[in-house]
């Protein structure tokens, strides 16, 4: 069949220039005209003939006004019937193959970024609905007299004047406690002030035909704080400054309605404090483009967080600005900029800045850094675990702004910030800084400070208090010359006491951390470089793999020996020998008698060797008070019997008199007459304790 694969219009042209088309569609609209055709259709026509063949065109014909191109299929169609098309013979559409310009880029870039920040918002934010999350307080119907307290923002507010009612009191208290610690959170992980005080509420329905939009009309940071000992009561207290919503104010502008926000915001100053009621007025008139536009009455405490809006606002305006920034461009995919970026230039020397232009006592590690960003590089800097950027910062900070430079710190986190001016004041740079941070209680004085920074800065002149005095300089040509030293290689060993000193510290982190008192000699020193000190490290080695650095008294008798001579050794080993073939033969023999021949265990080290002993010279003692039978008394009983009430009474010992009589004579009895006890209660107690010991001592211990 036949199909239409494109039709174009084409621009007029004189008769030569133009070609007469030797198909169907041409020669009927030739017949239309009255104009001759060169060659008739058929229902089956031939194909075209090539451009070299065609005949040339009539002189004074008028082309038609479109071409058509058409292509011969197999398939019939019928009167009516709308020829089908194939896409897959579609020629391909003609494009101009050309790279990409910096600036298309950048553009295609800012529009990708914007798209994933702004396409991926999910939730309702606080701006688009005021009572979304449920982790809101609502304040619309709240006490008049603490309303008014807290709009006026005279101070702190606490909710119990704002919420009469008792179990009303107990859910608001509830509801502020959580909005605060989701504030709190995240002041400390993204930065950002979130908890605001909506004001009216405007509802109306998008275009899309999704849920209505109940958004609040002004914004008022707002501040929660826990009241008392017990903490229980909330005091609230809002900024001096307040915001028109900005989502409200877009939705209008893409209605086509301008709003002059600063003046607006201007009818809110009244002679009682802040009034919010001009500007809900306003807005009354101003969004009824919007479907079913309408302002209520509302006050609602929240989280909010609209980076995404501002943030693609700003992606969407200065273009040129955008694209003129290498590092914008780089990330764009640009690979000039790239090159800048991260090729010539990263690999290119920068010279140091001189030590008399620095403002500041620089850190000798942070001074390429700064070179580099006096350069106009942009560069990512790693800091080593355990340190701070910190004082790095503020180093570059200083420097830029004594080069008329402003800087711009920004954090993630609200107490790198803080810990930063803190750096900065103990430097005296309070001046210097200017806090941007979205906390209410620094805006309220920000202009002021600002004002009074600008007001010393033109009223300064340079004095004589200025210049430099001559101890300074003198002592940082010291300390320079000091860091120069530090860093001189020293020969023959070609290293510096930097190296040396690095050297070491990586020595004592190890675990555990190698320990030496030997000093080598100025003479001995020398000798170790190149070949010869690799011979020493390696017998170092060789003598830590061997353990001759790690053997201690548990390894070995002979650690800590004194023996530094031939006579020494020689001396060792005569004793050596004494003692293996006489000594210790001896000992072996004195165990078997204190051993098996007793009935006792064998002694195998000398310790134990020594314990027996003793017992032996303890039952000798006794044995010249008692006799043997003594050891098969009831040691126990003799013992109480003889003992004093009290201290029958700490053990819990009872034994009638007649018993301790029977068992007293029966202890004399067992002493030997020439050799009474003076203590017999004693000497019986050691020789229960003989006993005892004995008996686990016996090689098969006495039930």
């Amino acid at each position: 069949m036949w199909s239409f694969l494109r039709g174009k219009k084409r621009s007029e042209r004189s008769g030569e220039d133009a070609p007469i088309r030797d198909d169907a569609l041409s020669a009927l609209a030739r017949e239309r005209r009255g104009a001759p055709a060169e060659s008739a259709g058929t229902s089956e026509p031939e194909r075209p003939a090539p451009a070299a063949e065609q005949p040339s065109p009539a002189q004074g014909e008028e082309p038609s006004s479109y071409e058509v191109v058409v292509d011969r299929h197999l398939d019939e169609v019928g009167a009516g019937i709308a020829p089908e098309q194939d896409e897959d013979d579609l020629p391909p559409a003609t494009h101009e193959h050309r790279p990409l310009s910096r600036d298309d880029r950048v553009a295609d870039a800012l529009d990708r970024w914007s798209q994933q920040i702004t396409g991926g918002l999910d939730a309702p934010s606080f701006l688009t609905q005021i009572r979304a999350g449920g982790t809101v307080l609502d304040l619309t119907h709240s006490h008049p007299s603490g309303l008014a307290q807290l709009l006026a923002g005279r101070g702190p507010t606490r909710l119990s004047s704002l919420v009469r009612e008792v179990g009303a009191l107990a859910d608001a208290r509830a509801h502020a406690r959580s909005i605060r610690e989701i504030a709190e959170r995240h002041a400390e992980e993204v930065g950002l002030t979130t908890c605001h005080l909506g004001i009216g509420e405007a509802i109306w329905y998008p275009e899309d035909g999704s849920a209505p939009i109940h958004a609040p009309v002004l914004v008022r940071p707002i501040t929660l704080r826990l009241r008392g000992n017990a903490r229980e009561d909330v005091d609230l207290e809002v900024d001096a400054t307040a915001d028109l919503n900005p989502v409200l104010l877009r939705s209008l502008r893409e209605a086509g309605v301008a709003v002059d926000a600063r003046a607006l915001l201007a009818t809110t100053d009244s002679s009682h404090g802040f009034d919010p009621t001009p500007v809900l007025d306003a807005f009354r008139s101003l969004g009824q483009p919007l479907p079913g536009f309408r302002v209520v009455h509302a006050l609602v405490v929240g989280n909010l967080m609209d980076a995404a809006g501002s943030v693609a606002e700003d992606l969407a305006s200065d273009r040129p600005d955008w694209s003129s920034s290498p590092l914008v461009a780089a990330l764009a995919g640009d690979e000039g900029a790239r090159a800048v970026v991260r090729g010539d230039e990263a690999a290119a020397e920068v010279a140091e800045v001189p030590e008399s232009e620095l403002v500041a006592a620089v850190d000798p590690g942070h001074r390429e850094v700064l070179a580099r960003v006096l350069a106009g590089q942009d560069l990512a800097v790693a800091t080593p675990p355990g340190t701070t950027s910190l004082d790095l910062v503020v180093d570059l900070a200083e420097e830029l702004n004594a080069r008329g430079r402003s800087v711009l710190i920004v954090s993630q986190r609200r107490r790198n910030l803080v810990q930063l001016v803190e750096i900065a004041q103990q430097r005296g740079l309070e001046e210097l800084v200017f806090d941007l941070s979205p906390d209410p209680s620094l805006q309220r004085n920000a202009s002021a400070a600002l004002l009074r920074s600008l007001r010393r800065a033109g009223s300064h002149g340079l004095g004589p208090e200025d210049v430099a005095p001559e101890e300074l300089a003198e002592s940082r040509d010291i300390l320079v010359g000091h860091v120069e030293a530090m860093h001189r290689l020293q020969q023959p060993w070609d290293a510096s006491a930097h190296d040396a000193i690095s050297a070491l510290a990586a020595l004592t982190r190890l675990s555990p951390a190698p320990r030496t008192q030997v000093r080598l000699r100025a003479d001995l020193a020398a000798r170790m470089i190149g070949e010869e000190r690799d011979r020493y490290a390696a017998s170092l080695r060789e003598a830590a793999e061997v353990g001759v650095l790690s053997t201690g008294p548990e390894h070995t008798a002979w650690y800590g020996a004194p023996i530094s001579s031939d006579t020494q050794a020689a001396r060792a080993e005569e004793l050596i020998d004494e003692l293996r073939e006489q000594t210790l033969p001896q000992l072996r023999r004195a165990c078997a008698r204190a051993g098996g021949e007793l009935g006792l265990t064998e002694p195998t080290t000398l310790a134990q060797l020594e314990e027996r002993l003793a017992l032996l010279d303890r039952v000798r003692t006794l044995l010249g008070t008692f006799q043997a039978a003594v050891f098969s008394a009831p040691l126990a009983d003799l013992v109480a019997a003889t003992a004093e009430k009290r201290w029958r009474e700490e053990r819990g010992v009872t034994m009638g008199f007649g018993v301790r009589r029977r068992l007293r004579k029966d202890a004399a009895a067992l002493q030997r007459p020439a050799a009474l006890s003076p203590d017999l209660h004693k000497d019986l107690g050691e020789a229960r304790e003989v006993a005892e010991t004995w008996r686990r001592a016996a090689l098969e211990p006495a039930e």
